[in-house]
């Protein structure tokens, strides 16, 4: 009996099977797809509208310095949720409680890798 390991990938999908094999026998033992993003992405909030908190999602391709604020309509900051170096993943999700802000429309500001990307948040209370 032998265990194969076979591995393939693109630049969206990386796949890992592990076959075992039996005589003329085949049979996979297990399976694992993963999704590896090619670019910085911001995805849609949830929920939005929200009160009073909300998950952001990004997927992020490569490790580097990724900054996460939230602004009033007037411009100014009310909230920093990240700013440091994060670990490529396809999927980095972090909360916002504005608990403490007026209800309103806000704008989530994402920067990693050189990008920015932007969002608009309602808060209903």
């Amino acid at each position: 009996m032998d265990t194969i390991f076979s591995s393939a990938s693109n630049a969206q999908k990386s796949a890992i099977k592990v076959i075992r094999v039996s005589g003329n026998n085949a049979k996979e033992i297990h399976s694992n797809t993963m999704y590896i993003p090619t670019e910085f992405k911001l995805k849609s909030a949830y929920p939005n509208p929200f009160n009073p908190i909300t998950t952001l999602e990004m997927e992020i391709p490569q490790t580097g310095f990724v900054s996460v604020k939230v602004f009033n309509l007037v411009g100014q900051e009310v909230a920093s949720l990240v700013n440091t170096v994060v670990e490529a993943t396809s999927s980095f999700q972090l909360q916002f409680d504005a608990a403490n802000l007026a209800s309103g429309i806000y704008i989530v500001r994402a920067e990693a890798l050189g990008s920015v990307q932007t969002q608009k948040l309602m808060l209903l209370k």
